[in-house]
């Protein structure tokens, strides 16, 4: 909890990743390709599909035979965390790696949500363990403090608990704004900081400035005052002056 599994020893790559990086380093290609799922009961052949970066999703549709006409949403990614599509015209990019045209059948039908009955389905079906219930609670008043100490930053973003639970709360959806949220709020406060370290240092600078500015004067007021002083100063210049002009003419080729 709370950390990243390279800083526990563990690097975890999807097959997709380690293959284009598996090409790169045995022959120096680029990736511009990369196998699609395209799948759900709105086409009529799904399939695998190697395509190049940049190909329409209309285009692999018409590989996989067409749509069958039931199509209800085209999405991106997998049925739990991927996102719709406006469009078959959006292009494939390094990170799409699936492709779901799915029927009326295959979709939530989403429902008016109502208040959380405490039912504890959420909690039971959260593969990280978390208390989903109560960041709901938390969440709707913004209190990121307690939502942060119910370990929010663990939540992957499944959207398991929004298909189970029975209110028809969007709670995935509520955990990403926290994030956000909590993130931009760490985001101000490493700018403010950053801010006030850069205001500190400026005063230090000036405060400097001010006290070599002081000391000079204070340096001329004795001069002044003193003639032997002010002779002594004077020679010392002038003697400074002989000496950098000789090491000049010492260091002429």
């Amino acid at each position: 909890s709370g950390c990243y599994p390279p800083e526990i020893g563990y690097l975890c790559q999807n097959v997709g990743t380690a293959a284009a990086l598996a090409d790169f380093l045995a022959t120096g290609a680029p990736l511009t390709s990369r196998i699609v799922t395209l799948t759900g009961g709105g086409l009529a052949r799904p399939r695998n599909l190697e395509a190049r970066l940049g190909t329409p999703i209309a285009d692999l549709v018409a590989a996989c035979g067409g749509y069958t006409g039931a199509v209800s949403r085209l999405i991106i990614g997998g049925g739990m965390t991927g996102i719709a599509a406006g469009s078959d015209e959006v292009p494939i990019t390094r990170a799409t790696n699936c492709i779901i045209a799915a029927t009326a059948e295959e979709v939530r039908r989403q429902g008016e949500e109502v208040a959380c009955i405490r039912c504890g389905n959420c909690a039971d079906s959260c593969p990280a363990r978390l208390m989903p219930q109560l960041l709901h609670w938390h969440a709707m008043r913004q209190e990121d403090d307690e939502m942060h100490a119910l370990h929010l930053f663990d939540c992957i973003e499944c959207g398991a608990c929004d298909v189970v639970c029975p209110s028809q709360l969007q709670l995935t959806e509520q955990f990403r704004i926290a994030k956000r949220r909590a993130w931009q709020t760490r985001a101000d406060q490493t700018r403010a900081r950053l801010a006030e370290e850069r205001h500190a240092a400026r005063q230090r600078r000036l405060q400097t400035h001010a006290a070599r500015h002081d000391e000079e004067l204070e340096r001329r007021r004795q001069v002044t005052r003193d003639p032997d002083a002010a002779s002594a100063a004077i020679a010392e210049i002038l003697r400074r002056g002989r000496r950098g002009a000789g090491d000049s003419t010492k260091e002429e080729p």
